[in-house]
């Protein structure tokens, strides 16, 4: 997508339903009201940045007439709960230490070869790690579970700021059950394999046949592809692109399982022709990893 910028001192205007309307240049003002609507100044913003925020931060989350100050001040409230957490008392709390060495172990390894996050001591590191723990403080009951770095380091980068990425953030979660993949009994996870699996037979029994004859046919090898919504499967440029596309609800809300089964109908030749296994089956899953276009 286009980087195309606005000049500085734009304004996004959402209406009352959290709907983009249209974007302003107007007074030096943080914020004001308009059409009985939200306007924000902003200084960086890209077209990509609207989408973003458009579909996940307002629209998602149906916002109706909240002031960014207000995010603003949420955000770093919930941050500076577990900031403020001593030594001591870190030590009596296992729920905080085991977070946060999930978190801090994730974050060392997401991306690290993107531009954005890679070498030493780089900031957006820090960045992410901060809002990962703050969504700790956000969704307790949840808290951290590996995967959702990478979900966040996208929208980190086209957003480039803590506290809207954040809410970005906590916006996708909510979107088509996303926060259900990292439940602990996976119920949100079962419930698209089961449905996966129904697609299959339904729309290519050959390969379903064949699947089944590997024990594979329960499609467990497709788990990462529906847990982070195929972040690994795709180039970083690409996958920003699909996750817009899916964030559109069209063609269908499952549009994410017709993409699944895209990639098997692709594999199709070489599983068969091979007449591999259960083992490598998962093998020719996993290293498709950033391998499709």
């Amino acid at each position: 997508m286009a980087a195309a910028r606005r000049s500085k001192g734009s304004r996004i205007v959402f209406d009352k339903s959290g709907v983009f309307i249209h974007t302003a240049v107007g007074s030096s003002e943080d914020e004001d009201t308009l059409l009985g609507g939200r306007v924000k100044l902003i200084d960086h913003w890209t077209i990509e940045t609207d989408v973003f925020c458009a579909r996940l931060q307002f629209r998602t989350l149906n916002v109706t007439v909240i002031s960014p100050i207000s995010f603003l001040n949420e955000y770093f409230s919930m941050k500076l709960q577990w900031k403020s957490i001593t030594e001591a008392q870190a030590q009596r709390n296992s729920i905080y230490r085991d977070r946060e060495c999930l978190v801090d172990k994730d974050v060392s390894r997401t991306d690290r070869t993107h531009p954005c996050f890679e070498g030493q001591n780089n900031p957006n590191i820090s960045m992410l790690y901060d809002i990962l723990m703050t969504y700790c403080q956000y969704n307790f009951d949840l808290g951290y579970v590996q995967g959702m770095s990478d979900l966040l380091s996208p929208i980190l980068v086209v957003i480039e700021d803590e506290v809207d990425a954040f809410w970005c953030f906590v916006g996708f979660m909510e979107t088509d059950g996303v926060r259900n993949n990292f439940d602990m009994d996976q119920e949100g996870m079962k419930k698209q394999l089961i449905n996966l699996n129904t697609l299959l037979h339904f729309l290519d029994p050959e390969l379903y046949t064949y699947l089944d004859s590997k024990d594979s046919s329960n499609l467990y090898f497709c788990f990462r592809w529906l847990l982070i919504k195929f972040k690994r499967e795709f180039s970083f440029s690409d996958i920003m692109r699909l996750w817009e596309v899916m964030w559109t609800g069209l063609p269908c809300r499952n549009y994410h399982l017709l993409i699944c089964l895209a990639i098997l109908d692709t594999e199709k030749p070489t599983l068969m022709k091979n007449d591999y296994g259960f083992n490598e089956i998962l093998k020719v899953c996993k290293v498709l990893a950033t391998e499709i276009y």
